[in-house]
């Protein structure tokens, strides 16, 4: 895999709150779609300003196993 230039990104998880995302999208599936290529980078932040609370299986899936594949 060609790597990027690229050493640094935040991602605003407040974009995956809409109505449309969570009523058709399961939780893992909106995590899976947060991290798509973040390994890309060598720094990631996440910044969660203005949410509120995250389900069990989006944290799981962000902080346990993207960990554990990457």
């Amino acid at each position: 895999m060609k790597t990027s230039t690229f050493r640094k990104t935040i991602i605003p998880v407040r974009t995956m709150q809409g109505e449309e995302v969570s009523l058709f999208s399961p939780p893992a599936a909106q995590a899976k779609r947060l991290l798509a290529r973040v390994d890309r980078f060598k720094t990631v932040a996440l910044d969660f300003e203005g949410v509120e609370m995250i389900g069990q299986t989006f944290a799981d899936e962000v902080f346990r196993v993207f960990q554990r594949e990457h």
